[in-house]
Parts: structure tokens; sequence; C-alpha cells
């Protein structure tokens, strides 16, 4: 596995790499938010779906979560995705194309809708989605893998 040079892009938090015998593409992305409820509530509208709003407050009883915090670590889990998708995909993506419903054992379930239909036509699959706090309990440090499925393209 090496890195394809071939990408040129600035977002350091994300890299695409190439398995050379069939030059797989495959993206990384790494995002930390820092855990602020208040904020959280702010952005709650805005970076998620109508679906996600309404799952809200399943990390609460079993982890102590507050909804404002798991809008912050929906938040951070669409960020990591984004990254890891851009060097595959090369479009803007916006909040309301991934929906994000995070579990308590620190993994994601992730589901594209892509307005442009890019992520179907290109075969792009989120292969992992995972997310945990960091020491302190004060940042969610999110991670995610995205792919190309072969029989896609």
């Amino acid at each position: 596995i090496y890195y394809d040079d071939e990408e040129e892009d600035d977002d350091e938090s994300s890299t695409v790499i190439s398995n050379n015998s069939n030059r797989e593409r495959i993206g990384i992305g790494v995002d930390i938010e820092y855990i602020d409820g208040i904020r959280g509530e702010r952005v709650k509208s805005r970076v998620l779906t109508e679906n996600e709003r309404n799952e809200l407050g399943g990390l609460v009883e079993e982890l102590g979560i507050s909804v404002g915090e798991e809008v912050m670590l929906r938040f951070s889990l669409k960020e990591a995705v984004y990254k890891a998708m851009h060097p595959i995909l090369c479009e803007f993506v916006g909040f309301q194309e991934a929906e994000i419903t995070p579990f308590p054992d620190g993994t994601a379930k992730v589901t594209l809708n892509l307005q442009s239909g890019s992520h179907e036509r290109l075969g792009i699959v989120v292969r992992s989605a995972t997310w945990r706090r960091l020491e302190g309990g004060k940042f969610f440090l999110t991670t995610a893998l995205v792919g190309v499925d072969s029989s896609s393209s």
C-alpha cells in the first residue's frame, strides 16, 4: 500500500492510499471536536437531518452524553466521513447528505444520500466510522474509512 501522490489536496486530515495490485482507492478521514453541548444545541438544525434529530438522546442513558454533546459527536463523524470521501469524490457534500447513527460501542452507521448521486455512480462505500472520547472527556476523536466498491466501477 502506498500513498497516491497524484492527488493534490491541501486538507492534511485526509489522505488517499492505493493498493499497487488493483489501484483500489481508499480515503481516511480524522476529526477532533471539543465536546460543547451548548454549541451542539445551536448547530443542531443546520448539521443534522430530520431523522437524526428524531434519534437524538440514544447515548444519554448508557453513556451520559447529553443531546447537545451527541450533536457534536454526529457533526464530528460527518466531518471525518467527508474528509475521507473528498479525495475520491472531489465535490462538496452538505450536512444533509449523510446520516450518522453513533453506537455506544464506538462505531457508527453511515447512510449516504448525495444529491448528485456520485456515491452510487462511483461505488463509494463507508467501510468504517468510529468514535471515542479522548482523555478527560473533553474531545471526540472520530475516524472514517471510505473505499470504492469494485463491482460498481
